[in-house]
Parts: C-alpha cells; sequence; structure tokens
C-alpha cells in the first residue's frame, strides 16, 4: 500500500427518481453476466463480474472530458460513461463500481490512496459473505484487478495490509482480469501509450474511442512510479 490511507465511506447519491434506470442498469448488467441473477451464485463471483463490467464500460481518457462522478447519481454517471459523454479515471471507476455494488444489495466504500509526494490511486471496497465469514474485499475498476491468498480464496483488505507489512507478499497474488476498457481522447489531445493506433470509432464532438486493455504493465509512467 502506498503510505496513507484515507477512508471514504461516500454517500450514495440515488434517489427514488433513480429507482427505473437503477433498475434497467441491473437488468442489462445481468445480461452480460447471468450469474448475478442466479440465487446461488457465491457473493465473490458477483462482485468479480460487477467489476469485470464497470471495467468494460467506464471509459478512461482525456482530463478535458472528465466527469464530475462525486456529485452524479448513479444514474447520472452511468448515462454519461454509457452514452460517451465523458471519462473516469481511478477515482470514479471506484466510485461507479461503489454504485453499481450498491445496486446489487453489496455494502461497498471507495478506498483513496496516497502520501503527499507520491501517486494516489483509488480502489473499490466490497463487503461480501464468503463461507461463514464476511470479507470487505477489494476491487480495482480501473485495472481490472483483485487480490486472493495462496488458495486463491478472496482476501479481506486487513488481512492484506497485515501480510504486506511483514512483507508476506508471497502469500498475495494479484488477479488480473481479462478483457479492454473504452477510452476517449479529446480533439486535440495526444496520449503516447496510444500513439499511432487507429480509434474505431469517431464521435460528433471530435473526440475518438479506442478500446485496449488497462493494465499496469501498459502504463509506462505507472511502471516508472511503482514502488516494490
Amino acid at each position: 500500500m502506498l503510505g496513507r490511507a484515507r477512508w471514504a465511506c461516500r454517500e450514495l447519491a440515488t434517489s427514488v427518481r433513480d429507482y427505473p434506470y437503477v433498475r434497467c442498469l441491473r437488468g442489462h448488467v445481468t445480461q452480460a453476466h447471468p450469474s448475478l441473477g442466479v440465487a446461488g451464485t457465491p457473493n465473490w463471483l458477483k462482485v468479480c463480474a460487477v467489476g469485470q463490467w464497470v471495467y468494460e464500460h467506464a471509459a478512461c481518457g482525456s482530463a478535458a472530458l472528465l466527469l464530475d462522478h462525486d456529485h452524479l447519481s448513479t444514474a447520472g454517471l452511468f448515462r454519461a460513461l454509457l452514452a460517451d459523454e465523458g471519462v473516469v479515471w481511478c477515482g470514479g471507476a471506484a466510485r461507479a463500481l461503489q454504485l453499481l455494488a450498491a445496486a446489487f444489495g453489496f455494502w461497498a466504500y471507495a478506498l483513496d490512496l496516497g502520501a503527499r509526494g507520491l501517486d494516489s490511486h483509488t480502489v473499490t471496497l466490497i463487503r461480501i459473505r464468503h463461507g461463514t465469514t464476511h470479507r470487505l474485499v477489494v476491487q480495482d475498476a480501473c485495472f481490472n484487478q483483485t487480490y486472493v491468498d495462496q488458495d486463491r480464496e478472496p482476501l479481506d483488505v486487513f488481512q492484506l495490509i497485515d501480510l504486506l507489512h511483514v512483507r508476506n507478499h508471497e502469500k498475495v497474488r494479484l488477479v488480473q482480469g481479462s478483457g479492454e476498457k473504452p477510452f476517449l481522447i479529446a480533439l486535440g489531445d495526444t496520449w503516447t501509450e496510444i500513439s499511432g493506433t487507429a480509434p474505431e470509432l469517431g464521435l460528433a464532438t471530435g473526440t475518438q474511442k479506442h478500446h485496449f486493455p488497462a493494465t499496469l504493465d501498459y502504463f509506462p509512467e505507472t511502471r516508472r512510479h511503482a514502488r516494490p
């Protein structure tokens, strides 16, 4: 973990007026991941499916296109994302997953990580029932990652921190999901990571849309700042 952690149990900005849209959104996500509609599906598999869907639909991209995610309701945020009206970075991806997990009945939180002078990152913590225990698991909808132990069992965030604190890194397994993330690049903006690649779609606003795997290994800046 980088530096100090700041816990943020953000208020879920939903309203009765949002409910019809949120119900339709749940149906749309369940259509893509039918296991979400099966009563016997373990919580762990459900939150992984929700995280996968957010990764594949919450676009990253130009700073000029950033959405004010903390002041949008569930309906407002996902309407904008699905209509290619804006992008989110790690904080917005964590917020989107927090809201969608809540829509599926899970307690979810955003966890901001960082310290002065260092890079920061935001992930989502989701409370699940696993066997006879409750665990607060880490889901990263920006890079499509989560963490398990040596037996491939989901790690509670406090157990994860304890293992890293005593440098038992070998007991932590990073699970990297698959799939591609949408990227929206504003007119006139240049991203070195995708220079030379043709956009799959040019929007009416001049924004270009790309899809490619968003992993920590893909971005040179992330690799440069990574710490052991």
